[in-house]
């Protein structure tokens, strides 16, 4: 059970620290983590960098003393706001933040309102939260938090703390999508370079996103955030989602093209070999319908169909699973329609497991319509059945109906070489 604490601090500072250049750092008073006896927690600042390449600027940085794990989400701000996620552990103090928080120029420029009073002050608030297993991280930096307890709190901590948490906006048309820099680095090294380096991005903190929908933005946002995708509403989307994670080179939501894989040797063969979809992760779908599609990959999630309307959909989905060789989906097809045979519908699932090359349904078609025909039970569309077809049932029942006129003979003794029974038999 994962406990939970908060708080928080405003200090002010003289803007008199901020014009020497002789003061290398300073750090706030320490202040304990409630509800984790032992576990402190202080801002140190470099008035003037930490470096030559960074002078100009104030260095910012939070430091916390644990003596446990703790997740840490941090958020620093004078009249602006930057936030970041972070894990310390046991015995490892070294601080995090913004070795450029802001310039000077940017801080004592009377404009900005920064300075009141001739005094600076930096707020500062922070969610502790300790969790009873090892975070599962991710990324090349194990202290950054990308795991199962992150994907609990992080959607907790946006709800709570509404857009002070936020330090990165994805545009989409005119939708705004409000996320971390860190997440999307995390999971992307497209992005994790855009925020590295002197790019526009970097300076306001907003991207553009401008050949994807912001539904599929979306999805992607919360896959990062949960781990998880709710839904595939149509081929459309996951198309735009393999187009996302290739531009933006996301493995972790790349893998979507191994739930492909797994079920279709077709598909996995398609993402193997120098094909225009193994590289652009498009795959065109041009024989089938959205719903057909969506349908099949619903099925790859949840190994479920919810409802099939009608014969129609029932054909494009075992038509799918033919051409695209997914026997999973052929067999729950074949066995759910196996399952609810009756004399209306056992002519159209015979010609549509024949087209569909379903050889376990044809079999319990061919068996259902030769017990119909033995017994003389009227059939609904017998007559417009393939005449082939009926031809082989018609022959089949014929066969099964002699084997049954031969008496059953008692005591049989042995079968002579003209295959005659002797023995005591009446």
């Amino acid at each position: 059970q994962a406990k939970e604490s908060l708080s928080s601090c405003r200090w002010s500072i003289s803007e008199a620290y901020f014009l020497t250049h002789e003061q290398p750092s300073f750090q706030s008073p320490e202040l304990p983590v409630p509800n984790f006896p032992g576990c402190v927690w202080y801002i140190e600042i470099y008035p003037n960098g930490t470096k030559n390449d960074n002078a100009g600027n104030v260095s910012l940085f939070f430091h916390c003393s644990v003596n446990q794990t703790l997740i840490t989400y941090v958020s620093l701000t004078t009249e602006g706001s930057e936030s970041f996620t972070y894990v310390f552990e046991k015995n490892n103090n070294h601080g995090q933040g913004y070795p450029s928080f802001i310039s000077h120029d940017e801080l004592l420029n009377s404009e900005n309102n920064h300075v009141s009073d001739g005094k600076v002050t930096i707020g500062c608030n922070v969610k502790f939260v300790s969790i009873t297993d090892p975070p599962i991280l991710l990324g090349s930096n194990t202290h950054y938090l990308k795991d199962q307890a992150s994907a609990k709190y992080l959607p907790q901590l946006l709800q709570e703390y509404g857009d002070e948490m936020f330090d990165c906006v994805l545009k989409v048309g005119d939708v705004e999508i409000k996320t971390y820099r860190l997440i999307l680095s995390i999971y992307s090294p497209v992005f994790k370079t855009m925020f590295s380096v002197p790019m526009e991005e970097n300076r306001n903190g907003v991207v553009k996103l401008v050949d994807f929908t912001a539904d599929a933005v979306k999805t992607a946002i919360n896959f990062f955030y949960t781990c998880e995708i709710e839904a595939i509403e149509s081929s459309e989307q996951l198309e735009e989602l393999f187009r996302f994670s290739d531009k933006y080179d996301i493995a972790a939501l790349k893998t979507y093209r191994l739930i492909l894989s797994i079920y279709s040797p077709v598909f996995k063969t398609m993402f193997s070999v120098p094909m225009e979809e193994n590289r652009n992760g498009v795959v065109k779908l041009v024989d089938f319908t959205a719903d057909a599609v969506k349908t099949a990959i619903n099925f790859f999630y949840t190994c479920e169909i919810e409802a099939i309307e009608s014969s129609e959909q029932l054909e494009e989905l075992f038509r799918f699973s033919d051409k695209y060789d997914i026997a999973a989906l052929k067999e729950y097809l074949e066995n759910e329609s196996g399952s609810k045979l009756s004399d209306q519908n056992v002519c159209i699932l015979l010609e549509m497991a024949v087209r569909s090359n379903a050889f376990r349904l044809k079999d319990a078609c061919f068996s259902f319509l030769e017990e119909c025909i033995m017994i003389g039970a009227s059939v609904q569309g017998l007559e417009e059945l393939d005449s082939g077809i009926l031809k082989d049932v018609v022959i089949s029942a014929m066969k099964k109906r002699q084997g049954a006129a031969v008496p059953i003979v008692q005591d049989a003794g042995n079968i002579n070489e003209e295959n005659e029974v002797v023995g005591s038999g009446e």
